[in-house]
């Protein structure tokens, strides 16, 4: 499964794309790691994995939010946070077997998806893309020793690159928006 840092990292580096402040984009994206919680539970990757369990919660939220607070932004939000929830299992599937139909369906989806070229031969490829399903059966009990990945090198390294990124994004608004403001008190 990939660890807390990519699971954090990737929506915020797109909600920082999509033009939110570094401090909203920290507070959204840490929703994403929410199904995790489930260790604690001694029930990992099942129920917080399961498509049907997070819609059902996001449905439930976003119906008692509008209700409450009937604001169309507090509803926004609502919608937003579902959307970085369901981001979780969806990026497990690529790495390990999970339950996203339970309890509807209890089997496990994994997607494996590759592209394999012989470095000698160009033209020799292989393509796969193959998505796998197993039986789902209730976890045991975790021992006291469950060791979870908070971050690897590999997550390290796509971290530093997307959050670089985000800089020069956040650089470049901040020089085209002094520059309009220079060009604005010039024609003035």
């Amino acid at each position: 499964m990939p660890e807390l840092l990519i699971h954090f990292i990737i929506p915020f580096f797109l909600l920082s794309l999509y033009g939110y402040s570094i401090q909203k984009a920290a507070i959204f994206s840490s929703f994403a790691i929410i199904p995790d919680f489930d260790v604690f539970f001694h029930y990992h990757p099942a129920p917080l994995h399961s498509f049907v369990v997070l819609l059902s919660i996001s449905v439930i939220l976003l119906t008692s939010t509008y209700a409450y607070f009937r604001n169309d932004r507090w509803c926004c939000y609502i919608v937003l946070i579902s959307a970085i929830l369901l981001s979780h299992p969806f990026l497990d599937m690529f790495n390990s077997y999970i339950p996203v139909l339970y309890p509807l369906w209890h089997c496990s989806i994994n997607i494996d998806c590759d592209l394999l070229v012989n470095i000698n031969n160009l033209r020799d490829f292989s393509f796969n893309f193959a998505i796998n399903k197993l039986a789902y059966t209730a976890p045991s009990p975790i021992t006291t020793d469950f060791y979870a990945g908070i971050f690897t090198s590999s997550g390290v390294v796509v971290s530093l690159l997307l959050l670089a990124g985000i800089a020069l994004i956040k650089r470049n608004e901040k020089n085209n928006y002094s520059d309009s403001n220079t060009q604005r008190r010039e024609n003035d």
